[in-house]
């Protein structure tokens, strides 16, 4: 019997360490479920910081690249040295043509030519192309003729048998070849006696 009741003390004595150990774990599992819902918790703090960082990292990205496209046009700004020099000519065998000349070796491209006189509109046009020397033609008479009429210093003139002459401003803008925009203004006074003949 007695050794009957030293296996008995010992299985109760591991029962009783089991137990103890069992008692134990669930307290050290508790605790353990604590600290990973705290670290889930910290994580999920961390994914939104992280998502936030993404965003500004994103943000950052579109400044740098509009910071380098503005960087290129810089410098293809400071590379195009291309010097390009307009000349305006009239032109009088039939009417009044005014002769738009680009008196260098680069062509200008999308070339817009405005005509003033004064705060006034006269005309324009639009070329896609005006290749190096080469030149372009805008008809300027009857545009011309309309605004003579309606000046009463044309019509003293007139009478007088005075020279009549306008004086015009023409507005020439481009892109160079490099793709640079470009703009030049050329004065001009234009002979139209013989259009009031």
């Amino acid at each position: 019997m007695q050794l009957a009741n030293i296996i008995s003390a010992v299985i109760s004595a591991i029962g009783s360490i089991g137990s103890g150990a069992g008692i134990a774990s669930i307290f050290q599992s508790h605790r353990s479920n604590t600290l990973a819902e705290t670290g889930n918790q910290i994580a999920q703090e961390g994914n939104r910081e992280a998502g936030k960082a993404n965003e500004l990292a994103e943000q950052a990205n579109q400044i740098a690249e509009h910071a380098n496209q503005i960087g290129k046009r810089t410098l293809d700004a400071s590379l195009d040295q291309s010097e390009y020099d307009w000349r305006v000519r009239t032109d009088e065998h039939d009417g009044i043509a005014l002769v738009i000349m680009n008196d260098c070796a680069w062509a200008g491209r999308q070339v817009a030519v405005t005509v003033l006189s004064g705060e006034n509109r006269i005309t324009g046009a639009v070329f896609d192309q005006i290749p190096g020397f080469g030149k372009e033609s805008i008809d300027l008479s009857g545009a011309l003729e309309q605004r003579l009429e309606r000046s009463a210093s044309v019509a003293w003139n007139r009478r007088m048998n005075m020279r009549v002459r306008v004086s015009i401003d023409v507005h020439i803008k481009w892109v160079t070849e490099l793709g640079m925009h470009r703009s030049q203004v050329v004065h001009q006074t234009i002979d139209c006696t013989h259009l009031l003949a």
